[in-house]
């Protein structure tokens, strides 16, 4: 079974993601610790941004909601949406989903490093120089 995609590695509940690579954030998180100070192991935890979704139906409705307080027949009813609308909106969906690049992520993997092993097979990353 292969591990889902990654597009950011920090340790578990970390505020702010910065490193797209597990030995990059590994590195940083050992940066300025004395190797005798070092914790054995670190638990990794990798995050992938969330897929969003959106209502193409809600959507519509809450332009034609819109449209009818503004213009419509105050002692009528609201419009509905045609087919074609569905549709158009379907497609407005897709596009925006497409082109939108969420921030929020979620936690996917977690991965236990062991800190001697990481370091030994890391030597210019792990700074034991």
């Amino acid at each position: 079974m292969s591990e889902p995609p990654v597009d950011f590695w920090d340790r578990k509940d970390a505020e702010v993601l910065n490193y797209t690579n597990i030995d990059e954030a590994v590195y940083e998180l050992l940066d300025g610790i004395e190797p005798v100070e070092r914790p054995e192991t670190l638990t990794m935890v990798g995050y992938a941004r969330m897929k969003p979704t959106l209502d193409p139906i809600g959507i519509v409705d809450n332009i034609l909601e819109g449209l009818d307080e503004t213009y419509g027949d105050m002692d009528g009813d609201y419009t509905n949406a045609t087919e074609k609308m569905k549709e158009a909106a379907e497609v407005f969906c897709k596009v925006v989903l497409s082109e939108y690049k969420p921030w929020a992520c979620e936690q996917v993997v977690e991965r236990v490093i062991n800190v001697k092993e990481w370091t030994e097979a890391n030597p210019t990353e792990g700074g034991t120089q």
